[in-house]
């Protein structure tokens, strides 16, 4: 079996935790974006606190998959 087909069955066959630290205020960050335009870390007015790279691409692949960890996860394979 490919590694690829491992990697895919590992993410269906399991249940993984909410986000939790930065990982959670990432998601926040781009669900805000999606909705306001606004790139805030942990708040709701723009700010510099971190590099827009990671919640920009979390942007777009929750504009594709929906807010779920799923998109985000088969995104990283």
């Amino acid at each position: 079996m490919s590694t690829l087909a491992l990697r895919i069955y590992y993410i269906f066959s399991n249940s993984f935790p909410p986000p939790v630290g930065d990982a959670m205020f990432y998601s926040k960050m781009a669900k805000q974006f999606l909705e306001t335009g606004i790139l805030g870390f942990n708040q709701t007015e723009p700010n510099a606190y971190v590099t827009p790279g990671l919640p920009l691409l979390l942007s777009a692949v929750y504009a594709m998959f929906d807010t779920g960890p799923l998109g985000f996860q088969l995104t990283q394979v």
